[in-house]
């Protein structure tokens, strides 16, 4: 538990430390095409982009152009984290030490702290296909199919929620 902490903490001040500083172009994008919008729910139908996954567009929407880029980034970075404990989690069905290599690869990793530093949908992207992976892990029958309600329920949220 107490390396756990320690790798999520890691994580943390490494993404921290990566969202200082100004946005990126792509960043300044993302509120650039949210700008002339005048209600959230305009973000899932009127901003037809590549460049709109629908939870960062919302959370920018929400703090708005004036906010600082470390408020402005802290999303990715919360999602980022949690990353972490969701490459934890994937790696648990093959014992403590494959969950601590994981979500130690997942913490201190060029990619991983970048996508999880930057206001874009990288981090949510990875995140929920991780949890796609966990729970169809958890709940996969000999068949294919998920065992439990609940576990098809979170599959299918996930996979909707990725970008």
């Amino acid at each position: 538990m107490l390396a756990a902490l320690m790798i999520a903490v890691t994580g943390l001040v490494l993404r921290s430390l990566g969202a200082r500083g100004d946005l990126w172009l792509d960043e300044i994008w993302s509120f650039a095409l949210i700008e002339p919008l005048t209600s959230i729910d305009q973000i899932f139908w009127r901003v037809n982009h590549d460049n709109n996954h629908f939870l960062n567009s919302v959370y920018l929407y929400l703090i708005g152009p004036d906010a600082s880029p470390l408020m402005q980034r802290g999303l990715s970075i919360a999602l980022g984290v949690a990353t972490i404990a969701a490459a934890a989690a994937s790696a648990a069905s093959r014992g403590r030490q494959a969950m601590i290599a994981t979500s130690l690869l997942f913490a201190v990793s060029y990619p991983m702290v970048h996508y999880g530093s930057e206001a874009r949908g990288y981090a949510g992207l990875v995140l929920f296909t991780l949890l796609s992976v966990v729970f169809w892990s958890a709940g996969s029958t000999i068949d294919g199919g998920l065992a439990r309600p609940w576990q098809r329920r979170s599959f299918s949220a996930s996979c909707a929620i990725s970008p």
